[in-house]
């Protein structure tokens, strides 16, 4: 199956989406507060995908929130952003960096956030936990998912939690910044790397797996006692057991060492 199953997917979460032959854009949506971005690539004798003058208006009172455990790369994300915006014009304050998820959460609840820009693999909760946290509780909260890399289940799961984009660490810094820029304007962007998924990878894995489900499943793969993921997901200990054999029960795996081979396969935890 090709990826028009994958493309058909997203379409009807999100609405129409076009195709464009540029391989700087392959997966476009038309999208609101979008006008004058230009339209074609790098390479392509033309202006470029991307430049940070064009940040400028979206991050002149935005507030964002980095979530990403890799000291370097929220340092350097957080650099970029306030050339991009100038600094002077952003007002308050830069982008605030956490290293976990609960305390990026925690402050987009207490002071709020235009844009949470958050890695997959922090050590305290779950993505998909972090992730519909934020959308339910925190409607005027967007959230750009960047990360090394996602497994197509964990895409397939973000996507129909309703995430507003997804940027692989591995894409050009022209999408990064064109995805903040249509992000903060009111739209939706996705790498070009999901075009590569196919449907059946993308339903594949964790699907069968409700969200606390795959919650536990993280915990136990970091390597945590029972007691650990109880206090970890605020659950009874014999709650905690409970979801460790029905993840077995559920995977027909058998013992710890085989949920947490299933956990790194699949993307839910990195290696």
């Amino acid at each position: 199956m090709v990826f028009v199953n994958n493309l058909l997917m997203v379409e009807e979460r999100f609405g129409s989406l076009k195709m464009t032959n540029d391989h700087n854009r392959l997966f476009d949506t038309p999208l609101r507060g979008e006008e004058g971005l230009p339209l074609s690539g790098i390479g392509h004798g033309a202006r470029p995908l991307f430049s940070p003058a064009m940040l400028k208006p979206e991050l002149a009172q935005a507030r964002i929130v980095v979530a990403d455990d890799h000291c370097l790369t929220a340092e350097l994300l957080q650099y970029y952003l306030l050339g991009a915006a100038e600094t002077p014009s952003l007002g308050s304050e830069p982008p605030l960096l956490f290293n976990t998820a609960r305390e990026a959460l925690q402050e987009c609840r207490e002071r709020g956030a235009d844009l949470l820009i958050m890695d997959v693999c922090l050590p305290d909760m779950a993505p998909l936990e972090l992730l519909s946290a934020i959308l339910s509780q925190l409607p005027g909260t967007r959230v750009l998912i960047f990360s090394r890399w996602v497994h197509p289940s964990l895409c397939s799961g973000f996507i129909k939690a309703g995430v507003h984009g997804i940027i692989f660490k591995t894409d050009s810094l022209a999408h990064l910044g064109r995805a903040i820029a249509t992000i903060l304007s009111g739209g939706r962007y996705f790498s070009p790397a999901i075009e590569k998924m196919t449907f059946e990878k993308l339903l594949c894995g964790l699907e069968c797996l409700t969200e606390r489900e795959q919650s536990a499943l993280s915990y136990i793969a970091q390597g945590q006692s029972t007691k650990e993921m109880a206090h970890s997901m605020a659950i009874t200990p014999k709650t905690a057991e409970k979801y460790r054999e029905r993840l077995m029960n559920k995977l027909n795996l058998h013992d710890a060492i085989q949920l947490t081979h299933f956990a790194i396969r699949t993307g839910l935890v990195a290696v």
